[in-house]
């Protein structure tokens, strides 16, 4: 029988957000709580012994947490956009250090190798709201709803207050909202259920689109002060893992956004994704169209790094990582350090667990997407001696 409330006692916080409750019949994953927490959700899911939910109001808790704070924005408990504005970004903070950590300790598990609590390092955000340079909001024309999706699927809840895009970004969300203005200016024979993407370019001038692929411009990242803050972590580490080497590798590079500074040496993008047109003209970089999820991906990679005496290689996959990442980089390969950067740590863990004679030295957490679980893992990986 469905259940459509449920008792949680939380006892952590997952990678996604959600606090797990653990009983004998089931576990509870649930949305909006805190580590310590008690009370009854709304069950929004389930699966056999498994049950997903959010908690819609403070007054379902029996126990609640001394990190608990009255989020700042309205739409919070309705709205799954964010997930910790239930708590100070402190403890935000330290949720995702926490995630990560336990992340690497089954990397640990599985390779042995032990990475040193001083190795690990976290970078946040100068601020929580006004950040994002770029926002994607569903609509329904039959409903005549336009916003983020709820804890329920298909669920689209309405959010003219959202916080998190920049200044410029807030006021054109408010204008959408306004006599219901994004129903008119919809472009003829639109699907009746779509998406509107709304973005802040460099001058901080804002432009609607309809229906186009995410980022359908070029991909960049949507907080730039935090991206400068990755880039320069990733210059640095380049410098100092690089010296040596002839080129650079920036493998899923796409705009060339990580290499963009690493101006003392030649660096070669491979992407799929768009065709190079943010690429520096300056001369250090090179953009070549290549799938790397194609089967013929790694022998032609291979095959380029061993054109060259020690080369230095950046790895930026998407969420799903590289599973073959050893069929780019054999035991017998000549790169011997590896930057990878990646925005889903069970993957990169997961990827670097196979790579057996590679070790980790520094990890950084950057922080780029305030108030959501999500964030930057960077690791600098050496090959053993």
């Amino acid at each position: 029988m469905k259940k459509s409330h449920d008792i949680f006692k939380i006892e952590h916080i997952d990678p996604l957000g959600q606090g797990v409750s653990k009983t004998e019949e089931d576990v509870f994953f649930v949305y909006n709580t805190l580590e310590g927490e008690e009370g009854t959700a709304d069950v929004d899911g389930q699966k056999k012994g498994v049950s997903f939910g959010h908690l819609p109001t403070t007054e379902q808790l029996t126990k609640v947490s001394p990190h608990r704070v009255h989020p700042e924005c309205p739409h919070f408990f309705s709205c799954n956009g964010c997930h910790f504005l239930h708590t100070p970004y402190q403890n935000e903070i330290s949720i995702k250090l926490n995630s990560l950590k336990r992340s690497l300790k089954l990397y640990e598990r599985k390779t042995g190798n032990l990475t040193k609590e001083e190795s690990i390092f976290s970078h946040q955000s100068e601020e929580r709201f006004n950040t994002r340079n770029r926002i994607q909001l569903h609509y329904d024309l039959s409903k005549k709803r336009l916003g983020l999706i709820g804890h329920k699927k298909n669920q689209i809840i309405e959010v003219p207050e959202c916080l998190i895009g920049t200044k410029e970004i807030q006021e054109e969300i408010k204008k959408l909202y306004k006599d219901e203005s994004w129903i008119k200016i919809i472009p003829k024979n639109s699907p009746k259920n779509g998406h509107i993407e709304i973005i802040a370019n460099a001058n901080s001038e804002v432009s609607v689109v309809f229906n186009h692929p995410y980022s359908h411009g070029g991909f960049t990242q949507v907080n730039q002060k935090m991206n400068k803050v990755l880039r320069n972590l990733v210059t640095k580490h380049a410098l100092e893992c690089f010296s040596d080497s002839d080129v650079i590798f920036d493998l899923f590079g796409g705009s060339g956004n990580l290499s963009k500074k690493i101006k003392n040496k030649p660096c070669i993008i491979y992407d799929s994704y768009g065709d190079g047109m943010l690429v520096e003209k300056d001369g250090h970089q090179e953009f070549i169209r290549q799938n790397l999820y194609s089967k013929k991906a790694p022998e032609i990679i291979v095959k380029k790094l061993q054109q060259h005496t020690n080369p230095g290689v950046i790895i930026d996959p998407p969420r799903s990582g590289l599973k073959n990442i050893t069929d780019f980089f054999p035991e017998n390969s000549n790169v011997k350090n590896i930057i990878y950067v990646s925005c889903n740590p069970a993957t990169l863990f997961r990827d670097i667990a196979n790579l057996k004679n590679y070790k980790i030295e520094h990890i950084h957490l950057v922080d780029l997407f305030p108030c959501t679980f999500h964030y930057e893992t960077v690791c600098v990986l050496s090959k053993n001696k």
